[in-house]
């Protein structure tokens, strides 16, 4: 009868200990595989919030560019005013050296004011 009760115990044993290991098993598999989903979650989180970050950098650069555009438009419009503002200031001198000639020639005095730089 005693090698019926360790029989028997050596059984029950090996019973609840395989059940045991199972659970134990099961949960550790099942502990890793939270972790990876976990792991693969967040990479997804931070490839979209980079995918946003780019997107709006991307809108920022064309914005810019657009700006950089029109101000390089405007500057070559104020260049051809400034350009045809010296003709005519050159222009406007010659006649008036010519004038102020003239008219001391016919015998009027003027003033000679200094020239601006």
């Amino acid at each position: 009868m005693n090698d019926n009760v360790l029989t028997f115990l050596v059984t029950v044993i090996g019973v609840l200990g395989s059940s045991a290991a199972w659970k134990f098993y099961e949960r550790r598999l099942s502990m890793q595989a939270n972790i990876q989903n976990d792991a693969l979650r967040t990479g997804h989180l931070f490839r979209e919030d980079l995918q946003e970050r780019v997107s709006s950098l991307e809108n920022k650069l064309d914005q810019a560019d657009k700006a950089k555009n029109d101000l390089q438009l405007e500057i070559r419009k104020l260049t051809q005013v400034t350009a045809a503002l010296k003709v005519e200031v050159e222009f406007l001198r010659k006649e008036n050296a010519l004038l102020r000639e003239l008219y001391e020639k016919m015998g009027g005095k003027l003033p000679v004011l200094p020239a601006k730089p």
